[in-house]
């Protein structure tokens, strides 16, 4: 999975994410306890973006906002994958 992940990381910079822009923009979190394949393909840049995504098993994530004061610095996002449990309303927390 490693060179996937590299992959991801190379091609697809954070401001490129859809979802994370909007978290960056309006400063609000988001939560996606269990994604589906349409939340999937709305948030990815090209096809093998959402390639790479679904062979690595995303099913659910949380996207926050890092602020300092009152400014937004950028956006940290917490995935999980196929074999691990999904994110519940305590991990937002």
């Amino acid at each position: 999975l490693s060179p996937l992940i590299d992959e991801l990381l190379q091609r697809y910079p954070a401001k490129s994410i859809k979802s994370i822009r909007q978290v960056i923009e309006t400063g609000t979190s988001i939560f996606v306890p269990d994604i589906n394949d349409q939340e999937l393909a709305a948030n990815v840049v090209d096809d093998r973006h959402l390639e790479i995504v679904k062979t690595l098993g995303t099913k659910s994530y949380i996207i926050v906002p890092i602020r300092t004061r009152n400014k937004i610095l950028g956006a940290i996002a917490f995935v999980r994958g196929d074999m691990a449990r999904r994110y519940n309303q305590d991990d937002l927390a």
